[in-house]
């Protein structure tokens, strides 16, 4: 008789994120921003873009406002670490125009915006991602928000591969401020 298959593991607990969750989340927002910025980017810029952009009052407004849906991923029962916050996405409900993505769909649609989406190290390459992604664009999908669009580093070849095989397309580029210095985003597009 063939043996059953090894059940995966399960990669993370996805849920929503509480108030109570904001001090983790604030921890792992300045862990895994840097990770994502180009070599270039000063440690100077991306300590100036933590402190003013990943605080915890900017993230209790994205946990506690309602344009916002916040999702965190947790290790799972079993696992030493149990509990243990390993990445967050959140989607913008109502984001600001994007001309690129404007450009491909046209005025009025139905879109929003994964506007974080961060794994710490070691749960890169487990399925956390692809977890929270899914998340993202459900709160999205339950808000009858047809397009989702997001913003990434183009020096940040890893994040760029992942949403390429989750179906994202590039539909333009942006600058985007790390403590007042400008890089370059790609603008990638998905109709979830």
């Amino acid at each position: 008789m063939p043996t059953s298959p090894t059940p995966r593991p399960v990669p993370a607990v996805i849920r929503p994120a509480t108030p109570a969750d904001v001090p983790a989340l604030v921890r792992v927002a300045a862990e895994t921003f840097p990770d994502a910025c180009p070599p270039t980017t000063s440690q100077e810029a991306k300590d100036e873009h933590i402190a003013s952009s990943l605080n915890a009052e900017v993230i209790g407004g994205w946990v506690a406002g309602p344009g916002h849906a916040v999702h965190l991923a947790e290790a799972p029962a079993g696992r030493d670490d149990a509990g243990r916050l390993l990445g967050y996405v959140m989607a913008e409900l109502a984001p600001e125009e994007e001309p690129a993505v404007t450009a491909v769909l046209g005025e009025g649609a139905a879109v929003g915006c994964l506007s974080k989406l961060y794994v710490v190290r070691e749960a890169r390459g487990t399925g956390a991602a692809a977890a929270l992604m899914a998340a993202g664009l459900d709160a999205l999908r339950v808000r009858g928000l047809t397009h989702a669009w997001l913003g990434t580093s183009e020096e940040n070849h890893r994040a760029n591969a992942f949403y390429e095989r989750v179906g994202f397309r590039t539909v333009g580029s942006r600058t985007f401020l790390v403590g007042g210095r400008p890089e370059r985003d790609n603008v990638r597009l998905i109709t979830p």
